[in-house]
């Protein structure tokens, strides 16, 4: 267990962090916060009213001067927040490492583009219900940006937020959901990729007598099925070489070879690292 003093005193008065507009009350505070919205920071974080904050809520009278200085300096967001998380010290080298990372990501995007950076942090992590909530919000600020006349990114950005979407979906068994949005991204840029992942959900989501009617009917004006069905056959012989289907095949073996002691023990260690890599948003059950 790790045991971390507190830095300097707690506020009186919270300060509202720019950009995500959270109330924080202490260095650690801040230092959370920093690190877990590193992809919506900006140059707005780097003013006086956080200096301020610093020593006077919050008696950190040095770590104060050593951000004016690096404002002096002109120096970048990320050299003003590992600042600060070096001043802390909450964190380890490696986390501090992740945030400068994310901030160098986020340099230059707008406030949707680094929004979309961290759903899609959120999608890698196969967090997809979380993700799937994150994308909506993102289509749903694009349409008020795009009706109010607001200035958008390339409508690349937008084809991407629905293939990703509907690759959340499609981690849910949402195929039918998945495939509109996949249309929809074809629709915006004309990619083949989307097309096919386009007619893979489509062929998830039917009957295969009902697929094959639709593809007759709409699904060959996007896609070729010979050429869909031989990337599913490439997909398919990937999975069988993968680290999970090993593991299946070892605990369909135990179970045929009747070591139900063995396969009892293997099946519960398993769903048991399921069950806490879903609570912790991480994928391996190796």
């Amino acid at each position: 267990m790790r045991i971390t003093a507190c830095v300097g005193d707690y506020a009186e008065k919270p300060y509202s962090v720019p950009g995500v507009d959270l109330p924080v009350y202490c260095a650690e505070e801040l230092c959370y916060c920093l690190k877990e919205n590193a992809f919506l920071m900006d140059a707005t974080l780097m003013c006086e009213s956080i200096v301020k904050w610093l020593d006077k809520q919050c008696g950190l009278r040095d770590l104060a001067d050593d951000l004016t200085r690096v404002m002096r300096q002109k120096g970048s967001l990320s050299a003003f927040v590992l600042t600060i998380l070096q001043y802390v010290g909450l964190y380890d080298g490696s986390a501090m490492r992740e945030v400068e990372q994310l901030l160098r990501m986020g340099a230059g995007l707008s406030q949707l583009e680094k929004r979309k950076k961290q759903v899609d942090f959120l999608l890698y992590k196969k967090n997809y219900h979380a993700a799937i909530i994150g994308y909506l919000e993102l289509i749903g600020l694009w349409e008020e940006k795009e009706k109010s006349g607001e200035s958008l990114p390339a409508i690349q950005c937008l084809a991407d937020i629905w293939h990703n979407l509907s690759v959340a979906r499609a981690g849910v068994m949402e195929f039918e959901r998945a495939s509109e949005g996949f249309l929809k991204a074809y629709i915006l840029n004309q990619d083949r990729d989307d097309a096919f992942c386009y007619g893979a959900a489509k062929k998830l989501s039917m009957p295969r007598r009902e697929y094959e009617l639709f593809y007759e009917e709409k699904g060959h004006l996007y896609y070729d099925e010979y050429e869909l069905n031989s990337r599913l056959q490439n997909l398919l012989l990937e999975w069988e070489q993968s680290p999970e289907a090993s593991l299946l095949k070892r605990i369909r073996e135990l179970y045929e070879d009747g070591e139900s002691e063995k396969f009892a023990a293997e099946a519960g260690r398993i769903l048991g690292r399921m069950r806490e890599n879903y609570r912790n948003g991480t994928i391996s059950i190796d």
